[in-house]
């Protein structure tokens, strides 16, 4: 098949663990209760997913966020970093509960699409893994390869292997073919993103 390459907005990923002050529950909690309407008052954000670590005993995922969120442009995004918002709401609140200095983040610079098809509950991701073989990945109902500026934690390849999955056991599956660091998440649409897959559908 031909992989169809699909480029939008100003779309940023990022991993960054929290503080070993928060247990992971309470951690969990405060990322999506109180730092997620904060983030959501930020002038000019035009998206914004959380990508929920499932807490199953065979999810390799440490203590830590991963989020995305969509600008028009590169600028939209430095102009909010300007805003008393950013300064005196949104900067302190993660200093609370992130650690900011140990956090990855790039831009999304392409996402290629290797199975297209809607989001689904829950959301594969991959670090480091072979690009898969769409054919071989049985069941998947998206497939996608998104292409960041920078080498995710833990490799050497600037790219993450995305697939969503309808069920737990799937999603699971789908995550030990992958290779790498592969983790499941629950995504929570929390601004629906102005670029497919996501749609109102999805919003938590």
């Amino acid at each position: 098949m031909t992989a169809a390459i699909v480029r939008g907005m100003h779309r940023k990923i990022f991993f960054v663990p929290f503080l070993e002050s928060w247990s992971a529950v309470d951690a969990q909690r405060e990322w999506t209760e109180v730092h997620a309407p904060i983030w959501l008052a930020s002038p000019g954000l035009r998206g914004y997913v959380q990508n929920r670590p499932i807490a199953e005993p065979w999810n390799p995922v440490p203590n830590l966020a991963c989020a995305e969120d969509w600008f028009d442009s590169r600028d939209a995004e430095r102009a909010l970093h300007e805003t008393p918002h950013y300064r005196d709401v949104v900067l302190p609140d993660e200093e609370r509960l992130f650690k900011r200095a140990n956090a990855w983040v790039s831009t999304v610079s392409a996402v290629e699409v290797l199975v297209g098809g809607p989001a689904q509950r829950f959301r594969v991701l991959s670090l480091g893994g072979s690009t898969p073989d769409p054919t071989a990945v049985a069941g998947q109902e998206r497939l996608e390869v998104l292409h960041v500026r920078r080498d995710p934690p833990l490799t050497s390849s600037p790219r993450i292997v995305s697939a969503w999955a309808s069920t737990i056991d799937l999603a699971r599956d789908v995550a030990m073919r992958f290779g790498g660091f592969s983790f499941v998440t629950e995504p929570a649409v929390l601004m629906t993103p102005p670029s497919p897959p996501w749609s109102d559908e999805h919003r938590m």
